[in-house]
């Protein structure tokens, strides 16, 4: 299993694995193979062969740092019967572009989702490049935002551009769902006048909905998803009252902030 194959999804980011068909089979270089590949391409995608359980689920993102418990199971925009006293349930949450616990002191680096319940309808989730939305800022952009840092919920701070840990490449952090304000460093900390910081989370916005990386990436049962929330921002589809979702995430601790 150490000679991966896999398809790339576009010249950006993602590539999906070939023939991963038995977690069981799981190998530590295995585990670095797919590792480089996240590192490289920002996502990896595993299509399902079956459901995993949640223990394989955990093993396998224990591989890749130390694993953020409890799991969490996203269910817009509602319910499921009977779940473990450990998990903790969102609704709605994910359909603005955002990376996974941006609102911590040390966001969560690496995100795995395996898709559990499907709405008959149909469901998406759609990720696209921060590296690819940095390396095409304006000059005059780049060079403000260096001084920016976007606060979140509970006054947490995260620089608005900074340097990716693997690649020394520039990459946006930003979460608009979890965002208030932008403030500037080089002002003392003063926060930008409310119509300012609206282009900036306006721009963002557009950017990455009509970014040539992007990729919508339609799950099927037990489809599994590795990404990087430092180089790729996702999002969900919205859905119909009455659909139900299930997506078992399980996050790495974040450690480069």
């Amino acid at each position: 299993m150490e000679n991966l194959q896999f398809e790339k999804m576009n010249k950006y980011i993602g590539v999906e694995l070939q023939d991963f068909s038995d977690i069981t089979l799981l190998q530590a270089t295995t585990v670095t193979a797919i590792k480089q590949l996240v590192s490289t391409y920002g996502m990896v995608v595993i299509k399902g062969k079956r459901r995993w359980t949640e223990e394989e689920q955990i093993a396998f993102t224990s591989g890749f740092g130390e694993i953020e418990l409890p799991a969490i199971y996203s269910v817009p925009p509602a319910q499921t019967e009977h779940r473990k006293s450990n998990m903790k349930i969102t609704k709605g949450s994910g359909v603005f572009w955002h990376s996974d616990n941006s609102y911590r002191e040390r966001p969560s680096h690496l995100s795995t989702f395996q898709m559990v319940e499907i709405p008959k309808s149909g469901t998406a989730t759609s990720f696209a490049s921060l590296l690819n939305l940095s390396a095409n800022l304006p000059a005059k952009d780049k060079l403000l935002w260096r001084d920016y840092a976007v606060v979140y919920r509970g006054r947490v701070l995260h620089p608005l551009l900074w340097k990716h840990p693997f690649n020394g490449k520039d990459t946006v952090y930003f979460d608009i769902g979890f965002s208030t304000d932008i403030i500037n460093h080089c002002k003392n900390g003063s926060v930008l006048p409310v119509k300012e910081s609206n282009q900036i989370f306006n721009y963002i916005n557009e950017r990455l909905s009509d970014e040539e990386s992007l990729i919508k990436h339609q799950w099927e049962e037990g489809d599994v998803i590795v990404l990087d929330n430092y180089a790729v921002a996702h999002r969900a589809d919205i859905l119909m009252e009455d659909e139900n979702r299930t997506l078992l995430r399980m996050t790495t601790e974040g450690i480069y902030f």
